[in-house]
């Protein structure tokens, strides 16, 4: 298998400029697989983080799992079970949520009796 690809990038010397086109060929060829698996848990961290990042409430946890893609693909964005509870609570106390929740039952309870 012939471990070379050439792939077209833009790139920006600094923030605003114009992108350049280059045709970059990468060439892997004189990389073992365990080096190789080294660039792609690189990479894998890379898009982890700019993931984690992307999410403005998200919590970072001290442990998580991240399935790598395949690539041109992307991960469906997975909450923990804190990040799930920091998006519903939003920062309110249980009293204030079940005073939403009654709130809304009672709105239903209305809509429903006027049918």
């Amino acid at each position: 298998m012939e471990l070379k690809k050439e792939v077209a990038v833009n790139t920006r010397m600094f923030a605003g400029d114009d992108p350049v086109r280059t045709n970059l060929t990468v060439d892997a060829s004189d990389l073992t697989i365990e080096e190789l698996f080294e660039y792609v848990i690189d990479s894998a961290v890379i898009k982890y983080q700019a993931m984690k990042r992307r999410k403005k409430d998200s919590i970072i946890p001290a442990k998580d799992y991240y399935k790598v893609p395949k690539p041109g693909t992307r991960v469906a964005v997975q909450l923990s079970d804190d990040e799930m509870l920091a998006k519903l609570l939003k920062n309110k106390t249980p009293e204030q949520i079940m005073a939403e929740i009654k709130a809304k039952v009672a709105k239903n309870d209305e809509a429903e009796m006027a049918s």
